[in-house]
């Protein structure tokens, strides 16, 4: 692994400890871990997940076998996460404004994959989606 900066895993996948113990893995490597429930959560803290993804918020064209997340409960981990994380699953601009409408993420983070690379414009589609993330970022750091 040498032209790899780390690995992410989902629930299915070999574990974080499994991982660390592997003869290609080295400290200096980045282990990123989806999680769907706050044990899961509990699970990759304790063993050092650097960060996490949570979901799947919406349906996805990339991991179309992924387990929609109650969204109250994606909430909730994503607010108690120590470890930077990300909402994952099926976001772009339109969906992910009907979830933050209902729900408050403090630290608002996104993955995407099929938002940008299945846009016509994938350049100007990174970008909205950046400007959303700082506008709502900037829009919770308001808040009293």
């Amino acid at each position: 692994m040498k032209y790899c900066d780390g690995v992410w895993v989902g629930q299915n996948d070999m574990s974080i400890p499994e991982i660390k113990q592997s003869e290609y893995f080295d400290d200096r490597m980045l282990i990123g871990r989806t999680v769907k429930s706050l044990n899961q959560l509990d699970f990759a803290i304790r063993n050092n997940a650097n960060m996490i993804g949570v979901g799947a918020v919406f349906e996805s064209q990339t991991k179309q076998d992924a387990s929609l997340s109650r969204w109250g409960l994606i909430q909730n981990i994503m607010n108690q996460s120590r470890k930077p994380a990300y909402l994952i699953g099926g976001l772009n601009l339109s969906n992910l404004n009907i979830f933050l409408e209902s729900y408050h993420i403090e630290n608002l983070r996104i993955a995407v994959s099929s938002a940008v690379l299945r846009s016509s414009s994938p350049v100007q589609a990174f970008v909205d989606l950046n400007n959303f993330v700082i506008e709502y970022r900037g829009k919770i750091n308001k808040k009293p």
